[in-house]
């Protein structure tokens, strides 16, 4: 960047907890979780939180946003047909992106948004067990297979969000 030119604020979100103002500068437990849908990882499915999340970032810096990092573990396989179906994932995705379309539509300046992650990965926390991508790995053979949801990304990036 040149010089006196501001960037933007990056920031990854893979769930939120709701919070109520008695909870201010406390730590929030298990008691707390936002009640939603619980993926495999169980981490609490709350597309809120990419709104609200969004707007208070752009509210306190000032800056565009992109999200870097936002996406769900899944068990995913592959299927009879040689396929990956993953709807909870496609859902997740719509949801969430919707959201963020929210504060876009509302004046926010979001720069982008990136799914975590393209492909199936090792997870520090729990190596291979868990299926984030939009990309089904074979682990044994290497074989990728796009899954389901990469079909409904593609579709949510070619109409620029208008489908959400």
């Amino acid at each position: 960047m040149g010089r006196g030119q501001r960037g933007g604020a990056g920031r990854g979100r893979l769930s939120g907890r709701w919070a109520q103002p008695q909870h201010l500068g406390r730590s929030l437990r298990g008691d707390h979780i936002a009640h939603g849908e619980t993926p495999y990882i169980a981490w609490p499915i709350t597309p809120e939180v990419m709104y609200w999340a969004t707007r208070f970032h752009y509210e306190r810096y000032g800056l565009p946003i992109l999200v870097t990092e936002n996406g769900m573990a899944n068990t995913d396989f592959v299927m009879e047909d040689g396929k990956v179906h993953d709807p909870q994932r496609a859902d997740f995705l719509r949801r969430y992106l919707r959201s963020l379309k929210k504060a876009a539509d509302e004046g926010i300046p979001v720069l982008g948004y990136q799914y975590w992650s393209i492909l199936d990965n090792f997870e520090w926390c729990s190596g291979y067990d868990m299926h984030f991508g939009l990309v089904y790995v074979d682990y044994l053979t290497q074989k990728r297979t796009v899954k389901d949801s990469a079909w409904v990304y593609r579709d949510i990036i070619l109409t620029n969000g208008n489908m959400l």
